[in-house]
């Protein structure tokens, strides 16, 4: 899976080196203590044009990396994918709000219910929404047509908004019916929006790591998790929360065995993870391991023995196609658009 060229560029950007002169345009630049290369694309009022040794051109939506940020997100989800299915999970790819919300709702509904960006009249309107499917003064048919009626005053759709909110992955136990709505994603720490913040957080960790060596304790910041991997978390939970509301109240109302569980599985470029996604890789672990209990064991290893191998490769696979596709970034980053580097 990892490519010579990928590794390479991958490997640059983690020790701060300047990428690949393969634009041949590497020039002097103010603030800038290395030759830099100017994208050839056009884009944003407000980034940069020079490929920086960070790699946060690259990842400030520059067109020409649109593929390879593509390729690295599918790559993560079928690294995901693969793992729940050898556990004897049921996982369903991007599945739709109209598949996950059992059909309630029409596929239109649910595009206008579920936008990917929600604005805050949208907030305002949806809340409306959700006080009248909770009335319980409201008989079936007086509940059908507020709907229908609060269902034309949402606001228009964008142009872009052609699918909705859709998640990554829908993985379910069929045993205990527990189901996960997984969104993966990936953010770039070391963009200027966010230095600052993993910045204040390194010299914490550094002030507490000193601390614990001279009172000869446990460095209780060592595990604590990025600031800006949890606040995009966070965002995720808002973002996807509004349909788990409809699905908390299908539980209440039993149209479904349990309430699913949304999980923001999202890593830094490094290879940091967000808590939930940790608890993730924990749970499909755990699923591994009932079902290879319910099985003969192979050249006499142990279950835990089993479970630690099985758990070690699902990690190693999420970090092999995090700096795969995060290579493949790179070495897109400054083309025209629809060109590849030439080697």
């Amino acid at each position: 899976m990892f490519s010579n060229d990928n590794y390479i560029a991958f490997v640059r950007v983690f020790l701060g080196l300047p990428p690949a002169n393969y634009l041949s345009n590497a020039t002097e630049q103010k603030g800038f203590d290395y030759p830099v290369q100017r994208c050839l694309s056009v884009h944003g009022i407000n980034v940069s044009p020079f490929l920086d040794a960070t790699g946060n051109h690259a990842n400030a939506n520059c067109p020409s990396t649109y593929l390879a940020r593509a390729k690295k997100h599918f790559n993560l989800t079928r690294v995901l994918a693969v793992a729940a299915q050898e556990a004897g999970l049921a996982v369903r790819s991007e599945p739709d709000s109209y598949t996950l919300l059992l059909g309630e709702f029409s596929k239109l509904d649910c595009r206008k219910l579920f936008p990917k960006t929600a604005s805050a009249e949208y907030k305002r309107h949806f809340t409306a929404f959700l006080h009248i499917l909770e009335n319980p003064t409201l008989s079936p048919e007086i509940r059908e047509l507020a709907v229908k009626k609060h269902m034309s005053s949402l606001p228009a759709l964008a142009d872009a908004d052609f699918t909705g909110l859709r998640l990554d992955l829908a993985i379910e136990d069929l045993a205990t019916g527990e189901s996960k709505w997984v969104d993966v994603s990936v953010v770039h720490t070391t963009a200027a929006s966010y230095v600052g913040k993993e910045f204040k957080h390194v010299l914490q960790r550094q002030a507490a790591a000193g601390v614990a060596a001279d009172k000869k304790t446990i460095e209780l910041l060592l595990q604590d998790p990025s600031p800006v991997v949890c606040e995009r978390a966070a965002k995720k939970v808002e973002k996807y929360s509004r349909l788990l509301l409809i699905a908390k109240k299908q539980t209440i109302e039993r149209k479904r065995p349990s309430c699913p569980a949304f999980v923001p599985f999202l890593l830094s470029d490094v290879g940091e993870m967000a808590p939930m996604a940790l608890d993730l890789i924990s749970w499909i672990s755990q699923a591994y391991k009932t079902k290879i209990m319910a099985t003969p064991i192979l050249n006499g290893e142990s279950i835990a023995e089993l479970v630690r191998r099985f758990k070690r490769k699902l990690q190693a696979g999420l970090r092999l196609a995090l700096a795969d596709g995060a290579g493949a970034v790179i070495q897109s980053a400054g083309l025209p658009w629809g060109r590849a580097p030439q080697v």
